[in-house]
Formats: structure tokens, C-alpha cells, sequence
């Protein structure tokens, strides 16, 4: 009788034993399926960022290289420019070597002109001086010789010559008065012989 209840007591744990692990197997299945749900959801995620990883990386592979075109393009232009500025500074240089080189040239020519321009000036004056001495001589020695009508005749004559000391008198027009100047220095005179003419 003993042995029976000893028996149904033991039996009585094992159920227990095998109901209570029954409902821990049928936990840990639940959670087991949870975390299968949950690790598909994650490799699905991971596959979907390894999808946008690869097409950012090749967004940013392009931009990368069009970038790096763009630099040596720029590269390409920088050189460019620096060529085309070491060029205009050489080209200045030059320039302002050849405006000095002008601008001393031209100063000299300047004094130059100008001195040459002061010789006929005072060689201007020089002859002027000598045709107003050669008219005054001949007028001193017209009116000592001619009369009252001819010396005032050629008075006017000689004043017309006095104003304008360049003007040549037409060949046509003219005619020699002989020893007219036989009495005056020879210093006044051009050459011994020299004759005055008049109109």
C-alpha cells in the first residue's frame, strides 16, 4: 500500500517535471521564433544598407572623379595662366626697356633739333644784320650821289626790303648801278666786286 502511494507521488512529480518543462520548451520555442523573426528583420536591413552602401559608394566614386577632373582641370588652367603672366611681364619688361631706349633717343634728337634750330637762328640774325648794314650803306651812298626823286624812290624801295630781308627781287625787274659802293668798307661787302642792285 505504501509502495503504491510512493509510486503515485513519484509519478505525480514526473508529471509535473514534464508539464513545467513542456512550458518552458514551448517558451524558449516562442522566444527562439522571435529572435528568428527579429535576425530575418536585421538581414534584411543589413542587405538593404549593404544596397545603399554600394550605390552611395558609387555615387562618391563618380563625384570623386569628376572632382579630380575638375582639379586637373584647374591645374591645367593655373599653369595656363601663370604662362600667359610670365609672358605680359616679359612683354612689359621689354616694353619699358624700349620706352627708355625712346625716350633717351628722343631727348637727344630734341637737343639735337635744338641746337640746330638755334644755328639758324643766330645765323638768320647774322644775315638780316648784314643786309640792314648793306642797305644803310646804300642809302648813305644813293643819297650822296642821286637825286631828290630817285633817292626817295629808292628810300622806299629799301624800307620794303628792310621789312621783308628774304624776298628776292625778280631778275627781270632789276638793274646794276656800277661803283654805287666803290667808297664803302670792304668788311660791309660780300666780295670785292659786288655790285647793288636795285629795282
Amino acid at each position: 500500500m505504501l509502495s503504491n502511494q510512493k509510486a503515485t507521488v513519484s509519478y505525480a512529480i514526473d508529471l509535473l517535471k514534464a508539464h513545467q518543462m513542456r512550458r518552458e520548451n514551448a517558451f524558449l520555442h516562442e522566444e527562439l521564433q522571435r529572435y528568428r523573426e527579429e535576425i530575418d528583420v536585421l538581414s534584411s536591413d543589413v542587405k538593404n544598407l549593404k544596397t545603399e552602401v554600394s550605390f552611395s559608394l558609387q555615387d562618391h566614386t563618380v563625384q570623386l572623379r569628376e572632382q579630380s577632373q575638375k582639379l586637373h582641370n584647374l591645374q591645367q588652367s593655373k599653369d595656363a595662366l601663370q604662362s600667359e603672366v610670365s609672358a605680359l611681364r616679359f612683354a612689359c619688361d621689354q616694353n619699358r626697356d624700349n620706352e627708355q631706349n625712346l625716350s633717351v633717343l628722343l631727348q637727344k634728337e630734341l637737343a639735337a633739333c635744338g641746337l640746330a634750330g638755334q644755328k639758324v637762328a643766330d645765323t638768320r640774325q647774322e644775315e638780316e644784320e648784314m643786309i640792314t648794314t648793306l642797305i644803310s650803306a646804300l642809302k648813305h651812298t644813293v643819297e650822296g650821289k642821286a637825286d631828290a626823286p630817285s633817292v626817295e624812290g629808292l628810300k622806299n624801295r629799301t624800307n620794303q626790303l628792310c621789312h621783308q630781308p628774304r624776298q628776292c627781287l625778280p631778275t627781270s625787274s632789276i638793274s646794276r648801278i656800277p661803283d654805287s659802293c666803290e667808297n664803302q668798307p670792304q668788311s660791309l661787302l660780300p666780295g670785292r666786286n659786288l655790285g647793288i642792285l636795285v629795282v
